[in-house]
């Protein structure tokens, strides 16, 4: 069953298109005002039907078990090799990933990424497969949507969403307390140093994830049940900060600079992560993006 649009407490923000709405009658006024909110704001609104809701719920219980509770070098197990070049020895970016102020999980969408879901912990797999299909279900939805706003658009960017397949992937992420010595704790062997981590002047916060645009298509972003998503809205001229403006049951829709490159009217996303020192928080993502290479990182 289609959605009505919805709207929020936040001041001004966009109507909330509904992901399961494109087969009722009210699909053309969705999808106008999905393509306005990306074109104006640079970001959508997206409402999750409540199976999505529940796929989400569990894969956050379950990720939360294993990221907490699993051994170092049992998650270190979950690492993909470099890449056998000696030119270019680079890491895949999927499987499992840590950092300084984050750790986390990263499954392709296509081919299947089996082999790097934690063996002892099943129930975490078939969770997070099915929040996999979810947002990839719903990200694809939009992307088809979107490529009809443009005319002439469709049928080029149909033929990319053939491709986008194996170049997408669902991460979840756990962003650390801001606490040196528990990271060192956890991570003793290894964390990198990265140029997203830069302390804010409010001693209260630290910015766990610079400002940046994404390089891929579009990335749909689960609003968490911790604050810290923070989305440039340039019609606003401020950051909306997810979490407190948008009801929780939502996605937020944003693009990257690939989007930007196929379809000029479309200009990728400004955001960051704002997270408060003395919490730790979780973030369910699906990045849309074309393979780069022979391992599609």
């Amino acid at each position: 069953m289609g959605q009505t649009l919805s709207y929020f407490s936040g001041p001004n923000l966009p109507a909330a298109i509904p992901a399961d709405g494109w087969d009722s009658p009210q699909a053309d006024t969705h999808r106008q005002a999905m393509c306005d909110s990306l074109r104006t704001r640079g970001y959508a609104i997206i409402s999750l039907p409540a199976q999505t809701q529940e796929a989400l719920a569990a894969t956050r219980v379950h990720i939360h078990e294993f990221m907490s509770r699993t051994p170092f070098e049992e998650k270190l197990a979950l690492r993909l090799p470099p890449r056998n070049d000696p030119l270019l020895p680079i890491r895949p970016n999927r499987g499992y990933i840590s950092g300084k102020v984050k750790e986390f999980l990263k499954i392709r969408a296509y081919p299947s990424d089996d082999g790097l879901y934690p063996p002892n912990h099943p129930e975490l797999k078939a969770s997070f497969s099915s929040a996999l299909g979810a947002m990839r279900k719903h990200t694809q939805d939009a992307f088809f949507e979107v490529s009809k706003c443009s005319e002439g658009s469709d049928k080029f960017l149909g033929t990319i969403r053939d491709f986008a397949d194996e170049g997408s992937s669902l991460s979840v992420i756990r962003y650390y307390k801001f606490d040196q010595q528990r990271r060192e704790m956890e991570n003793p062997k290894e964390y990198e140093e990265t140029a997203d981590e830069k302390v804010v002047q409010d001693t209260a916060s630290h910015l766990a994830l610079q400002e940046h645009r994404d390089t891929g298509l579009f990335t749909f972003i689960e609003v968490g049940r911790t604050p810290g998503l923070e989305v440039w809205d340039p019609v606003l001229n401020r950051w909306i900060m997810a979490e407190r403006e948008i009801a929780p049951g939502h996605a937020v829709l944003i693009m990257g600079r690939k989007m930007e490159l196929f379809m000029p009217e479309y200009k990728a996303t400004l955001h960051r992560v704002t997270i408060d020192k003395e919490v730790e928080r979780y973030s369910l993502l699906y990045f849309m993006d074309l393979p780069s290479g022979p391992n599609n990182n």
